[in-house]
């Protein structure tokens, strides 16, 4: 259990190392994270949107189960509030309940998750965090190889719409997303609801696409000379749509 403190700027003495400074590193089993303040942690870092307020990863081969982030407030961090990554195994019972997300470079990113729970989230995002170099996408809510994960009843705030680079309110699809469900949320993207069947995702044309939550979206960059042109690609198969 980590519960009640208080985790600011760490990795501020670390500007020349990669990837330091996450504020809570969870490589174990049956984790409890509750009621901390999570803020600013991995701003001087030489790739500070990889370094999250609280990031689950099974670096030494422990297994990753049971893991709830409940009531905690993030704020500011270089990467996400909350990170669940892992490129091969996939991670299940993860809980992330009643935290309150401000203006982190992404609310909260789930990488081969399932038989999991997204609820009650309060995710803002009205300015990003200052890193060098930027982030080249950000999000509320970053999903690939999700399995049986439930998206409810979280509140969620975007209105940041920069040019460049493209801006994601979700990116929830890059990979086969299967029964990845939503319900009961309430989306405010750019100043417009948005509901649980569409996303809405801003290019640097300044203009907007809003495509179905539960179905894979993909990004294809074009340049033309030092121009880059984003557009989107879709492809929705029948085995990717949520019931």
């Amino acid at each position: 259990t980590i519960y009640g403190n208080n985790i600011h700027n760490n990795g501020d003495s670390c500007t020349l190392s990669i990837i330091c400074g996450q504020g809570i590193l969870v490589d174990a089993p049956h984790v409890y994270i509750g009621k901390n303040t999570i803020s600013a942690n991995g701003l001087l870092n030489t790739e500070a949107y990889d370094v999250h307020a609280v990031y689950v990863s099974d670096y030494y081969q422990r297994g990753i189960v049971d893991v709830t982030i409940a009531d905690n407030t993030m704020v500011g961090n270089g990467g996400a509030a909350v990170q669940v990554y892992d490129s091969t195994v996939t991670y299940k019972d993860i809980n992330i309940l009643n935290n309150v997300m401000t203006n982190n470079t992404f609310g909260v990113i789930l990488v081969n998750v399932a038989n999991s729970l997204v609820s009650g989230n309060t995710i803002s995002m009205t300015s990003l965090p200052s890193i060098s170099p930027a982030a080249t996408v950000n999000s509320m809510l970053y999903m690939e190889l999700c399995g049986n994960v439930e998206v409810r009843q979280n509140t969620g705030t975007y209105t940041i719409g920069t040019t460049t680079p493209p801006d994601y309110a979700f990116y929830t699809g890059g990979e086969n997303n299967v029964s990845v469900n939503f319900s009961g949320n309430t989306w405010t993207v750019m100043g417009s609801g948005v509901t649980d069947a569409t996303e809405t995702t801003q290019f640097n044309s300044g203009t907007t696409g809003t495509y179905p939550l539960n179905q894979i979206y993909y990004q294809q960059i074009e340049t033309n000379g030092s121009t880059q042109y984003q557009r989107p690609v879709l492809n929705f198969p029948s085995w990717l749509v949520a019931t």
